[in-house]
């Protein structure tokens, strides 16, 4: 009985994760808490996304970054992946986001932010900074930054 309920459940893991490639990275409908406890259990990170309704680099992150088959493939494999809503996140959700949107951060089970990518960025680029994390290596994001000032600043 065990063994048919084992081979039930890594079916399940199969058609699951097959579906995550095909239609794009499924985040999970958890809190904080109870992804850190899961990710925990699992021996993988917390991916935090962070977007706003008003947010248009948030759609375009969505209809292509998210829906690459190898970033799905990564995401399901190696993390535990929450989709929040920056203008109403709260307590820990909110503390890991301060630096605007989209914004992704990799969150240790213990509930340490280790790293973040900040902007959009293309599936290529998500994956070096997820391979990295996943390295020990950190702070390879991408930083989107506005250019800096160089002269007096004109009317429009």
């Amino acid at each position: 009985m065990r063994k048919v309920l084992r081979t039930a459940i890594s079916l399940i893991v199969v058609l699951v994760t097959a579906t995550t490639v095909a239609d794009g990275v499924v985040f999970q409908d958890l809190s904080v808490r109870k992804a850190l406890a899961r990710a925990e259990a699992e021996d993988k990170l917390v991916l935090l996304y962070y977007t706003t309704t008003w947010c248009a680099p948030c759609r375009v992150m969505e209809a292509t970054t998210f829906k690459d088959p190898d970033v799905a493939a990564w995401v399901a494999e190696h993390t535990i992946a929450l989709k929040l809503d920056g203008d109403l996140s709260r307590g820990r959700a909110k503390q890991y986001n301060e630096h605007g949107y989209p914004a992704v951060v990799y969150v240790n089970a213990d509930g340490t932010a280790i790293d973040r990518i900040v902007g959009l960025v293309d599936g290529a680029e998500f994956l070096f900074v997820g391979t990295n994390v996943l390295a020990g290596i950190y702070g390879t994001a991408p930083v989107r930054q506005r250019p800096k000032q160089t002269g007096p600043r004109q009317p429009p």
